[in-house]
């Protein structure tokens, strides 16, 4: 079993810098939109939390694997997939790692630790303020690790300080999350000779912590494609500079190999049918646009795991 100083009791909920960890339901939470969700195996949830409770310790691979798999024999390379994983479902890189860090010969660490919450005493309200109602704790919105400022904001002058502060991490952290996705962010590729009709949409999928390229062609979207990931395609279907249905051609020009080819959606003025004759969804609901590109992101991400 791990040998470690003074590892620390988890709750069944906390903080892990962007997000928060709930442990039963093997499920992150972006800080800073309840709805992008990230969904764990339950052995890397596992060694998740093996790592919160001794970090920043280094841990073996040994000790991760007699603690998470209770000394069973496991396939080489297991350990390896549930640290990918992890890294994929934080956001992090490992050539500049902010949760995990892999410690050459020796094992992983987990770079910052846990933040759990602590509730506030009542009769602490009432000796600082003078009155039970004042709140003296604001937990912030997450923000980028670059620009993160304290989590805990304690009432030492009074709870007007502690409010005020709270209200500024707060938008800020909203400005942050919107003009600057956090690192490993789902990156989608809009396809769409008039992008400029598309702002709001953009703006939005953005404010979701995703990040949002455009292009204006097939061949503009092929060339892109050839250079870089993308979890998600948007497209349109008809454009006046390419002929007729120019988007229904997207998934053929595009790629090569369509298995390499991601999710693709059509986002269009009017509906004739909820597919087209690809498969492919379609839809003129901002709402269902919203939906659509959030679980296709997180389930084309989630591939590169296995």
């Amino acid at each position: 079993m791990i040998q470690a100083n003074s590892p620390v009791a988890l709750p069944d909920e906390y903080t892990l810098g962007d997000w928060r960890v709930l442990r039963s339901q093997n499920r992150l939470e972006w800080l800073s939109d309840r709805a992008r969700v990230v969904r764990l195996e339950p052995k890397a949830m596992d060694v998740l939390c093996a790592l919160a409770r001794h970090a920043p310790q280094t841990l073996s691979r040994a000790q991760l694997l007699d603690t998470v798999w209770s000394g069973r024999v496991v396939v080489e390379g297991t350990l390896s997939r549930a640290i990918r994983q992890l890294r994929i479902a934080l956001g992090d890189d490992v050539r500049a790692p902010v949760y995990i860090e892999t410690v050459s010969k020796r094992g992983y660490r987990l770079l910052m630790k846990p933040l759990i919450a602590q509730p506030v005493q009542a009769q602490t309200a009432v000796d600082a303020v003078g009155e039970s109602a004042a709140p003296l704790f604001v937990q912030p919105a997450a923000m980028p690790s670059a620009a993160r400022i304290p989590q805990r904001l304690f009432a030492g002058r009074g709870w007007v300080v502690a409010l005020t502060l709270g209200v500024i991490s707060v938008l800020g952290a909203l400005t942050q999350s919107i003009e600057s996705p956090p690192r490993g962010a789902a990156r989608i590729l809009w396809v769409d000779d008039r992008p400029e009709n598309n702002h709001r949409e953009i703006a939005r999928l953005k404010g979701m912590g995703l990040r949002v390229e455009t292009a204006a062609s097939n061949a503009e979207a092929a060339q892109r494609l050839q250079s870089r990931r993308y979890d998600v395609l948007i497209s349109d279907i008809k454009r006046g500079a390419e002929a007729g249905l120019a988007g229904l051609s997207l998934p053929r020009e595009a790629l090569p190999d369509r298995n390499s080819l991601p999710p693709v959606v059509y986002y269009v003025g009017n509906v004739g049918s909820a597919r087209t004759a690809d498969g492919y969804p379609v839809t003129n609901d901002p709402e269902q646009l919203m939906a659509l590109v959030s679980e296709l992101a997180g389930s084309a991400r989630a591939i590169n795991l296995y």
